[in-house]
């Protein structure tokens, strides 16, 4: 729903701004990420998986975030990249997701792939500009890594405080 919404959203900046190069990486972005959910979308429903599911499927999320940063970097974009806040809060839309599925695990694997990849972002930034960008200061960056680290600790906990209530409600 979220890739969707995105798409919609990029449809609608694009259509207003139809030079603008950042406008039709959004658009090519959104239009992939949202064909890539609806298929998964489509494969899950159809077919039944084990348990490894959520954890694909909440590693896949922060992915498709991952790989819009990433776009926007071989755009040339790197402010909206790294210091932007339009992709980056998509984050934590796909960590607090991981929360639902009632894992501790899947909300800590999650986080563990959104800071890694983060971190990939920042170094693969980092060697492209020979660190010289503003935007790459260790105080900014090192917040942000933070923030997804800590909110991976928040779900882990949500997580674990709700299994309790979850089984038994699901025994009465």
């Amino acid at each position: 729903i979220m890739c969707v919404l995105g798409w919609c959203l990029a449809m609608v900046v694009a259509y207003r701004n139809p030079d603008s190069e950042l406008a039709r990486v959004y658009q090519v972005f959104a239009t992939v990420a949202a064909a890539l959910s609806l298929s998964l979308h489509l494969v899950v429903n159809r077919v039944h998986f084990g348990w490894w599911l959520g954890f694909v499927s909440t590693a896949f999320d922060v992915t498709l975030v991952s790989a819009g940063l990433a776009a926007l970097l071989l755009g040339g974009f790197t402010d909206h990249a790294l210091g932007g806040s339009v992709l980056f809060v998509c984050y934590f839309y796909a960590l607090a997701a991981s929360t639902l599925r009632l894992d501790h695990r899947a909300c800590l694997l999650t986080g563990l792939v959104a800071a890694g990849q983060y971190l990939a972002l920042i170094a693969f930034a980092g060697a492209a500009s020979g660190w010289s960008t503003p935007i790459l200061q260790p105080e900014t960056q090192s917040v942000r890594l933070a923030l997804l680290i800590g909110m991976a600790v928040l779900g882990v906990v949500v997580s674990r405080r709700m299994q309790a209530p979850h089984i038994l409600s699901a025994n009465d």
